[in-house]
């Protein structure tokens, strides 16, 4: 998840992308949802004043929030919003992974995780993907 906490006043000033910045379709699509949540005024006419962000690991939530922090300025508001994300997210997973790793042999933790390796690489290869 993604916050982007962006006054109307961090909007009036803006950067242009790096011209060698590209972006998948997906993050065009979301980059045109900021967009327009920004057209819409924040925090007015019942328009959010937060804009979250969700996606798969490795989809580039990440590239899009610091491109637009340094487009509009917000940098402090982005970097705490993305922390928080992945506190969130992370947290729960590291507690859980404690609790199981005292339950469970590490030796089958390690076997699981290579079968589940080597099952998603042999998906990959035969050209499955999520």
């Amino acid at each position: 998840m993604i916050s982007l906490g962006l006054r109307e006043s961090q909007t009036a000033t803006r950067l242009p992308l790096n011209a060698m910045t590209t972006f998948t379709p997906h993050q065009d699509a979301a980059l045109k949802a900021v967009a327009d949540w920004l057209k819409a005024k924040p925090g007015r006419d019942g328009t959010p004043q937060v804009f979250r962000l969700f996606g798969y690991a490795g989809t580039g939530k990440t590239t899009l929030a610091l491109a637009l922090a340094a487009r509009y300025h917000a940098l402090v508001p982005v970097v705490a919003g993305t922390t928080l994300g992945m506190l969130i997210a992370d947290v729960p997973a590291v507690l859980l992974g404690k609790v199981v790793a005292g339950r469970i042999p590490v030796v089958l933790l390690q076997r699981i995780g290579a079968a589940v390796f080597v099952a998603l690489a042999a998906l990959t290869l035969l050209g499955w993907s999520l």
